[in-house]
């Protein structure tokens, strides 16, 4: 393998603890993506509140301009990383990580990827009942490894 490996999300920003002042160039970079973004989406004040853990659940509103931020985020990571350190040789993504992983690496369009996401979290939040809920990525096992291994702990399923 040559270069860096990108992981999307690139580290939990979502964290209410998360200060995106200790990342030079982070808030110009995101400042940058939101202005692009703001031609397909509606930027709000609202789209980059972190909430702290434990808050009441926000509404799907609010969970819309969360992976909004997220994707916004990842991408103005991906662009600082991209300027500073060896070119990317290999990408991975974990959850909504999915979406700024597909425009960083071209196969879609920035705007593309962000309709793309908007239209998952929509088709979700009307799908999903309200309530706790995550999202995962399981590389590398068929749907048979992975069925041998639920069945193995939970024989009902």
């Amino acid at each position: 393998m040559t270069g860096a490996a990108y992981l999307f999300p690139t580290f939990p920003m979502r964290q209410a603890d998360f200060d995106p002042a200790c990342v030079p160039g982070f808030a110009a970079a995101l400042d940058r993506r939101a202005a692009d973004a703001a031609r397909t989406i509606p930027i709000t004040a609202s789209t980059f509140t972190r909430y702290p853990p434990g808050a009441e659940m926000p509404s799907a509103e609010a969970t819309r301009h969360a992976h909004y931020a997220c994707y916004l985020e990842n991408l103005a990571m991906a662009d600082l990383w991209s300027a500073r350190a060896p070119a990317c040789g290999t990408a991975a993504a974990y959850s909504m990580g999915l979406f700024p992983l597909l425009a960083f690496a071209g196969a879609t369009t920035f705007d593309d990827g962000l309709r793309l996401m908007d239209a998952i979290v929509t088709a979700t939040l009307e799908v999903v009942p309200a309530g706790d809920y995550a999202m995962g990525v399981i590389v590398g096992l068929t749907r048979d490894d992975v069925q041998t291994r639920i069945s193995a702990r939970h024989p009902a399923l």
